[in-house]
């Protein structure tokens, strides 16, 4: 789904293959980000997900404000995904604790993707030395030739 900002459909990875989702891509504006809030609350819609597309992160003033809206939204699970920590703004920070943030190593070459197959912890060092070390549990595989990727729907939202 390169290329679309905003669509809809099942999502396709991880432990919630199969939910029905919005999707974000991170050029969003502030008249179009308070219609996604309105098409979100309208239909119903339960998880959103800032990654659409390839386009980590969230950037511009729409997208934040979308961003933090939604956070606070009562039964609406948010997903951030990140490659860098230049995908999140500093002012988010304190929302983080609320979002589940999947941090994406791309375009890996195939022997190097076999290892990664196998790793079963992670260990994050920061630059003033703490570290955060993680046990993993399940791991999912999914094709780029998933059918569900060819499902979604973009969403287009009409001045009102």
């Amino acid at each position: 789904m390169v290329g679309k900002r905003v669509f809809v459909g099942k999502e396709a990875e991880g432990p919630s293959r199969g939910v029905w989702t919005l999707f974000v891509g991170r050029e969003v504006g502030e008249e179009e980000g308070r219609r996604l809030l309105s098409f979100v609350e309208t239909k119903g819609i339960r998880r959103v997900y800032f990654g659409a597309g390839g386009n980590r992160g969230v950037r511009g003033v729409g997208i934040v404000r979308l961003f933090r809206e939604l956070v606070s939204k009562e039964g609406v699970e948010v997903v951030l995904e990140i490659d860098s920590e230049e995908g999140i703004p500093s002012s988010l920070l304190p929302l983080l604790s609320k979002v589940r943030v999947v941090f994406v190593v791309d375009w890996l070459k195939e022997d190097f993707w076999e290892v990664c197959c196998l790793v079963n912890s992670l260990k994050f060092v920061s630059r003033k030395g703490d570290v955060v070390w993680y046990e993993l549990g399940d791991s999912f595989l999914t094709s780029f030739t998933d059918p569900l990727y060819t499902e979604d729907k973009e969403v287009v939202l009409c001045e009102s």
